[in-house]
């Protein structure tokens, strides 16, 4: 880290500490909890759209969630804005559920969900490369 670290869990020797501090510093994160950053942790998707849609658009997506982006994303998910965005700018689909081809689980963000690493290349690759 240049500084201190900016979370009591991220020591300022961590490899990682220098782009968590670049991460606050564009306030793309703000960590998971008081003075936390989690580092260990797994990202649900529905937190991945938060950093996502931050890191593409400074600051937080203005306004509330217009209608549920998904039905499984209420409009008081405090992160719907976001899902939202990432939907308008085609950088996510939803995700494919236990039964693949019916409706009800093709039309859902499983917000939940952990993200895997092919997932992000995914997320990544749509948000920052146009790619398809």
């Amino acid at each position: 880290c240049i500084g201190p670290s900016p979370f009591s869990d991220v020591p300022a020797s961590s490899p990682f500490c220098r782009n968590i501090e670049r991460l606050v510093f564009l306030e793309i994160t703000a960590g998971c909890g008081p003075g936390t950053y989690c580092p260990g942790n797994s990202v649900p998707r529905e937190q991945m759209a938060a950093f996502l849609i931050r890191a593409v658009l400074p600051g937080n997506p203005p306004g509330v969630c217009a209608a549920p982006p998904f039905p499984d994303v209420p409009v008081d998910n405090p992160l719907c804005t976001h899902i939202e965005e990432l939907v308008a700018r085609a950088i996510t689909l939803g995700c494919i559920g236990d039964n693949p081809g019916t409706p009800e689980n093709e039309a859902r963000f499983c917000p939940t969900n952990l993200v895997t690493r092919g997932q992000m290349a995914v997320f990544l690759g749509r948000a920052f490369l146009a790619l398809p």
